[in-house]
């Protein structure tokens, strides 16, 4: 009777940790819902809301590739850590994307054009797609 009583007890937190642990794959669903909004931020055709999208995007990377497990203390570091994910040409266009939004975040008066952001928040979201299938 003595051995029951842990061994139930063990059972039990075993049962709750199972239960209460989120799913891998919970990350991945998250990230696509807000890659979802994040797209119909871009369509609006507001400069402002474009560029606010491409700066969420990166952070939406960002976020992805951590979950992922990509070791690094910056995201730069994540993305040299990522460059197996992706073909040479892919991988050259999310650095360009990350740059445009370096630029965008830390620059003053920086204006680019509306399909610069389109194209550079394209590739964010391939890239994002690609990490979080």
């Amino acid at each position: 009777m003595i051995l029951v009583l842990p061994i139930i007890l063990l059972a039990f937190v075993i049962a709750v940790f199972f239960l209460i642990k989120p799913k891998k794959s919970a990350w991945k669903a998250k990230a696509l819902q807000n890659l979802n909004e994040l797209e119909n931020r871009i369509r609006s055709g507001d400069s402002l809301h474009m560029k606010s999208a491409l700066v969420d995007a990166d952070k939406l990377l960002d976020f992805v590739m951590k979950s992922r497990g990509l070791r690094g203390e910056t995201m730069g570091d994540r993305l040299k850590n990522a460059v197996k994910y992706f073909e040479r040409t892919q991988y050259n266009r999310i650095w360009e994307a990350h740059k445009l939004r370096n630029r965008l975040v830390h620059e003053i008066d920086s204006n680019f054009n509306e399909n610069y952001i389109k194209t550079a928040f394209s590739d964010l979201k391939s890239a994002i797609r690609k990490l979080a299938s």
